[in-house]
């Protein structure tokens, strides 16, 4: 049976699988988590957009999203949260394509807005939460209150390291700290492609992250990074 998009508003007891007391979250158990969707439908119109689903699996690459876009333009869907990450927004043409988003688990709100403006100042948005029952998602969560970052590392054109993202990342900090008194791991989803997440651990503990993406020539350029004071 098809499931109708339904808008996330305040739906009392029907909806306590994400919702208590008309709009307080209350955490899924292990198996809504392990039996949730693992595709989240987006329906994008000229009015709130719409979700088939408000708790949402994440596969071994991100949040598999599908846009169905009713408008005659593209729309940017954005997904944003109060947590320490993103937001992450993907860019849909009329009708209907099909995205990854790398964001971690965590409870997102959903926006269509023209590619194009005007853009609304208080766009309509629907709420999705993104579990991972798989631990495919590893943390970039610092654990320290001040950081320094730059973004935007290397310039346009530059050429990166060979390698694996960690290896590059490596070479990367080497040039800036010498001997590395750290470990640098993979982080985030870990399977993209066009960019990926690495973290710095000394301890067990996460002391920095950074941002990698392919240089098209088969290398990796850092092109953030965040660190602990």
């Amino acid at each position: 049976m098809r499931t109708r998009p339904v808008p996330t508003r305040c739906l009392g007891l029907a909806a306590v699988l994400l919702l208590a007391a008309c709009g307080g979250e209350v955490s899924p158990t292990a198996e809504e988590k392990r039996t949730a969707p693992d595709l989240l439908a987006v329906t994008c119109d000229t009015r709130e957009p719409m979700l088939d689903a408000q708790l949402v699996r994440a596969r071994a690459d991100g949040l598999h999203v599908v846009v169905d876009n009713r408008t005659s333009t593209s729309v940017e869907v954005r997904f944003s949260a109060d947590i320490d990450s993103g937001p992450w927004s993907i860019v849909a043409p009329p009708r209907t394509s099909a995205h990854v988003v790398p964001a971690p688990p965590g409870t997102w709100d959903v926006r269509c807005d023209p590619v194009e403006g005007p853009f609304p100042r208080e766009a309509p948005t629907a709420r999705a939460r993104v579990v991972d029952p798989d631990g495919f998602y590893v943390s970039t969560e610092l654990a320290c209150g001040e950081t320094d970052g730059v973004t935007g590392a290397m310039p346009a054109g530059a050429r990166g390291e060979r390698g694996s993202p960690v290896e590059a990342a490596a070479t990367f900090f080497r040039r800036i700290d010498g001997e590395l008194d750290y470990e640098i791991e993979r982080a985030g989803y870990g399977t993209d492609a066009t960019q990926t997440l690495v973290r710095l651990v000394r301890d067990g503990e996460v002391l920095g992250r950074a941002s990698l993406s392919p240089d098209g020539v088969g290398g990796w350029l850092v092109d953030s990074f965040e660190r602990c004071r």
